[in-house]
């Protein structure tokens, strides 16, 4: 170990006192981190005092994370890379500055994966990856580095490959007997089984990983993806409210250490409830407030889905109330939501949104009436395309079942929706359509159970010779979503 300044050691210590604090959720933490911060400022000499600046940097990192302010996270994180930098210039130990860079390096990954920069944190997992040789514990700093790419799959949606991920670093963990790790593998790999549609796989794991909580913020992941699943329950089923409670709780007792995201998830998840139990009011507010949380947090797409579920809680108390301000915040809460889908890559949920609207602008006009005839038009031109999207990627073979289920039950509601709005309009060759898109669907799903792998949905069909069912919308959900036109040769209708 270099022979540092005793005030350097002295702030090692504090900032090891400092952690384990903030790691039980403890407010005092503040203490220990003012003193190591006052200390470093008054050492002379240069290591001693980069040492200090490393160490500091790192801590402090952590807790402008956890309130959402990635730039300041990452500037303390630049201050640190810098000190290690004039550290390798001095000529200290090569393998505790790797460790102390490898460290750095996957702090900033964390926190650029938090902003959806995934591109740049798997740049600065790749560092880390080729640092882990030269480091104190090769082994473990690539461990490190796996669990958190494995997290980055998982941001991006990557669910099956970010289950086989955690599974490999679970069974490295047990092996390795570190608990702590083990813990947080094994939460992210329920987290994966949850995406991936495996809900009794990601209770089992929950199991598993329960007894091995070390800190409160292993147990609020792990509280939180309990009441996920309960929220997944079908509407039939009572879910388990203990689990959202326990969750609340949590994070209202240890916010100072949990930070921004766990706050407005904590939010989301007691409006979950009260919209459940028809407490409408209720979970309108809880959601206006996580709404302006992840738009502090700059999170774009936990933005836009928070908003499409504040705007639903928003739509029921104009319902309730008749009350058209509601109903106009409802529909600006989804148009603000599809505009950053727009840039997100996210296609499913931009026809989701569409759908969303469509739906509003019906249940506010319950009747055709000369009013409004034009108001229901123009919302079942909105509603087609994305039933006919939805419809589609309904029978997508590649996706995980948790969007193949989300892609059917949202092309069921649009469906729907749409052949209403058309037979209400009068307009039966659309109704007539949509019974033929429904039948071929039925078809090629009967082929599906009786042992056939399809992995598309139906072809075009032929609704009369010289036109295609839905030709229309087919186009313009080609055109708002994207996907390769279907150029296989249309077929009679069933």
């Amino acid at each position: 170990m270099e022979d540092f300044a005793p005030e350097a050691v002295r702030v090692r210590e504090l900032l090891e006192r400092a952690a384990a604090l903030l790691q039980s959720g403890d407010a005092a933490y503040e203490g220990p981190l003012s003193e190591a911060r006052a200390l470093a400022e008054r050492i002379a000499d240069p290591a001693s005092a980069d040492d200090a600046r490393t160490r500091i940097g790192l801590f402090r990192h952590a807790i402008a994370a956890a309130e959402g302010d990635a730039s300041e996270a990452l500037a303390h994180l630049d201050e640190a890379l810098a000190a290690i930098g004039r550290q390798r210039r001095r000529g200290l130990a090569a393998d505790r500055l790797d460790d102390h860079e490898a460290s750095t390096r996957l702090a900033r990954s964390r926190v650029l994966h938090g902003v959806q920069r995934f591109d740049e944190a798997a740049e600065e997992i790749g560092r880390a990856r080729r640092l882990a040789p030269g480091t104190l514990d090769p082994e473990e700093t690539d461990r490190s580095a796996r669990i958190a790419a494995a997290a980055v799959e998982f941001a991006r949606q990557e669910y099956p490959r970010a289950r086989d991920l955690y599974a490999r670093l679970a069974e490295e963990y047990r092996a390795a007997g570190r608990l702590g790790e083990l813990c947080t593998a094994l939460i992210g790999l329920a987290q994966s089984h949850a995406r991936c549609g495996e809900h009794a796989e990601a209770r089992l794991v929950l199991d598993r990983a329960e007894p091995l909580v070390a800190d409160v913020d292993q147990q609020g992941a792990l509280l939180q993806l309990r009441a996920y699943l309960e929220m997944l329950r079908p509407e039939d089923e009572e879910p388990e409210y203990g689990h959202y409670d326990r969750y609340v709780d949590h994070v209202e007792a240890y916010e100072h250490v949990l930070g921004i995201t766990h706050r407005a998830e904590a939010r989301k998840t007691g409006a979950a409830r009260a919209h459940r139990g028809e407490e409408v009011e209720a979970a309108r507010v809880e959601l206006e407030r996580a709404v302006a949380d992840a738009r502090r947090a700059g999170h774009q797409l936990d933005l836009a889905t928070t908003l499409i579920r504040c705007s639903a809680a928003t739509q029921d108390c104009a319902l309730l109330a008749a009350d058209v301000e509601l109903h106009a915040a409802a529909i600006g809460q989804v148009e603000e939501a599809r505009v950053m889908l727009q840039g997100l890559d996210q296609p499913l949920l931009l026809a989701a949104v569409d759908y969303t609207a469509a739906s509003y602008l019906a249940q506010w006009h319950p009747e055709v009436v000369p009013e409004s005839c034009a108001v229901l038009r123009a919302a079942l031109e909105r509603c087609l395309p994305a039933a006919v999207y939805l419809h589609r990627r309904s029978f997508d073979a590649e996706a995980v079942a948790t969007r193949r289920g989300f892609a059917e039950h949202h092309a069921r509601a649009a469906v729907h929706l749409a052949c209403t709005l058309a037979f209400e309009l009068g307009e039966k060759r659309v109704v007539a359509e949509l019974v033929e898109l429904l039948a071929a669907g039925a078809e090629f799903r009967g082929a599906s159970k009786r042992g056939a792998l399809l992995a598309a949905a139906p072809p075009p069909l032929r609704f009369a010779p010289d036109a295609i069912v839905l030709a229309a919308p087919s186009a313009d959900a080609g055109r708002w979503y994207g996907g390769a036109i279907d150029a296989r040769p249309p077929v009679p209708t069933w």
